[in-house]
């Protein structure tokens, strides 16, 4: 019998817990678990996102380019190849005798269309579409940046589960936010690296301060229609 994958730290202060005395309470839609001096929050994880119902799925898993084919399978010919990481809009999958395979559509001006296959495919997250300029709903906000005068600057989100996602804002100067947001915590980038930000509450969104500019970032935005 093959010996188990090392356990994770989670796992394993997971089995340190169950391994005495427990006590159980209930915590939001999940519960909380207390003993042996470890504290563990089990709550309901959401579903994977389905690679069938995708709009925008991105390439994974390969060491350079995956091959995008006149129709679904590996003896149809090469139409283009999309290089790792790339975002593609996706028209749907069908499961074929060898695998499944989604037809897939480039975003450039080329319009270059076909079949690439699911396997090194995977859903798009909200950042990845975010950044990629593919956004759910755009709006401006109120913010201020450093040595300016308030305004009103232009924003896009893409939407996850939940309350969830990413929005991209847009400063003068060229310059760019990309913010994570997921139901509780907000995190800020340039879109290459964290930025530092402060981040507390403020009526029905958040002040979020970085040295680029201070923000009011409103939380409907996030929310699923």
């Amino acid at each position: 019998m093959a010996c188990p994958a090392p356990l994770s730290e989670q796992e394993a202060r997971l089995l340190e817990l169950l391994g005495g005395e427990v006590v159980v309470e209930p915590e939001g839609d999940g519960f909380r678990l207390l003993g042996g001096g470890v504290t563990a929050t089990l709550v309901a994880q959401e579903p994977a996102p389905d690679l069938g119902e995708a709009s925008y799925v991105i390439v994974t898993g390969v060491d350079a380019a995956l091959n995008i084919r006149a129709e679904p399978g590996t003896q149809s010919g090469v139409r283009a190849r999309a290089s790792l990481g790339r975002v593609m809009q996706s028209e749907g999958c069908e499961d074929r005798p060898d695998r499944l395979w989604c037809r897939v559509r480039f975003l450039d001006s080329s319009g270059t269309e076909g079949w690439a296959a699911a396997d090194y495919l995977t859903v798009a997250t909200a950042m990845r579409r975010a950044a990629a300029e593919l956004f759910d709903e755009i709006g401006r906000l109120d913010c201020q940046p450093f040595g300016g005068a308030a305004d009103r600057c232009e924003f896009g989100v893409a939407r996850d589960a939940g309350v969830t996602g990413a929005m991209l804002v847009y400063l003068p100067d060229n310059h760019r936010l990309l913010l994570s947001y997921d139901g509780s915590d907000l995190s800020v980038s340039d879109g290459e690296s964290e930025v530092a930000a402060d981040v507390t509450p403020s009526g029905d969104g958040l002040r979020v301060a970085t040295d680029l500019a201070v923000l009011s970032v409103p939380l409907a935005p996030f929310a699923r229609r």
